[in-house]
């Protein structure tokens, strides 16, 4: 992968971070905190004061190549678990851009799909093709996801980028 690349997709990574994070202000979350670490990228207080973490996931792919109908969980980079095997967020959330929606999910759902073998094993995904995962097709499993509407004015922050 080149470096362009890498800073490319970790600056439209970083944005869809803060577009969820608006998202979340605006529907009752306070205290917004961004810390792109392995186990999580935000942490939120939810209305009932509690903490909530959530990994997001920004979906250029479809904008640039068309449109696949799947979701990309990351399993294993260079052979050490990574993506959804080592998050320890409350919430997995899907930010799809091109259809301005966020699909979340509790990552152990997903987990338990995986075990269960319910989805499509990939490998030779980026960094080097070094990346394992596995392809959700979303409207398939659409059912084990709250899909929310990104408001336009959020959503363009990302697509102007």
């Amino acid at each position: 992968m080149s470096w362009n690349k890498f800073q490319n997709d970790l600056i439209h990574g970083q944005v869809g971070e803060e577009i969820i994070g608006r998202f979340l202000l605006r529907n009752g979350h306070t205290h917004v905190n961004y810390y792109s670490l392995k186990s999580y990228d935000i942490r939120a207080i939810n209305r009932a004061h509690n903490k909530v973490y959530y990994e997001v996931k920004t979906d250029m792919y479809e904008v640039y190549k068309g449109r696949t109908g799947n979701i990309f969980l990351e399993w294993r980079c260079s052979n050490k678990p990574s993506g959804l095997q080592t998050t320890s967020a409350d919430w997995f959330v899907y930010y799809l851009p091109i259809d301005s929606e966020a699909w979340f999910a509790k990552p152990d759902t997903l987990r338990g799909l995986i075990k269960a073998g319910a989805f499509s094993p990939y490998y030779g995904a980026g960094d080097g093709e070094r990346v394992f995962s596995y392809l959700l097709n979303r409207y398939e499993f659409r059912q084990h996801f709250f899909i929310h509407k990104i408001p336009t004015d959020l959503n363009n922050i990302l697509m102007k980028k």
